[in-house]
């Protein structure tokens, strides 16, 4: 018996017989092997895999209109079958349907329906949604919540501070205009005062002569 180790791959030798072990199989080791004898003879393999869903992001939010791709990344083989659902009461899923409002692309590894599109996002398509990938050997999914933003909302506190704005301008200007018209009657109570005095005055030098 000899043995040839790497990495996870260990080849044996029994009997004549080789054998390729592959320990605790991991995505990487997805692929194709082929076996070559020493005539012509060969044999190739691949190695299978459940189907696991990359971790989704917890939630997104979107603004109200906006178009919105939400690509699933999925690993596995065969190739999994990806289906898109969708929370419509809390624990039961409802399978989302192709109708021109939801859509379903490819994703990046060119699976079938692996990325959900919706086009002009509403306020009502705020919810929970999975990706479930299937295989023969098993199943997987991951969820996201998906929010949607009116989109007016970054409008509001910008009114806001407008309007803020508006009513402090009018409470100075108010104020500036009494404070004024205090500071005029002031100055007018002044010179009558001033002139009566000069008037009393006069009279009193007139009644001495």
């Amino acid at each position: 018996e000899s043995s040839h180790e790497m990495s996870k791959l260990i080849m044996t030798k029994v009997n004549g017989v080789h054998e390729l072990k592959i320990t605790k199989p991991k995505i990487g080791d997805i692929g194709s092997y082929t076996c070559e004898g020493m005539g012509k003879a060969t044999t190739d393999f691949r190695v299978a895999m459940e189907p696991i869903v990359a971790a989704m992001a917890q939630s997104f939010n979107i603004v109200e209109g906006e178009n919105f791709r939400l690509p699933c990344l999925v690993y596995g083989y065969p190739t999994p079958s990806i289906e898109w659902l969708r929370e419509a009461n809390e624990g039961e899923w409802e399978t989302l349907p192709a109708d021109g409002h939801f859509m379903f692309e490819p994703n990046n590894e060119e699976i079938v329906n692996g990325t959900l599109v919706i086009k002009e996002i509403k306020i009502e398509d705020r919810d929970n949604y999975m990706c479930r990938a299937s295989n023969d050997l098993g199943n997987h999914n991951g969820t996201t919540l998906i929010r949607v933003i009116d989109k007016y909302a970054a409008l509001w506190p910008f009114l806001g501070i407008c309007v803020e704005v508006i009513v402090l301008c009018a409470v100075i200007f108010v104020c500036e205009k009494r404070r004024n018209k205090k500071q005029f009657d002031e100055s007018d109570n002044e010179q009558n005062n001033t002139k009566h005095a000069s008037n009393a005055k006069d009279s009193e030098v007139r009644n001495r002569k």
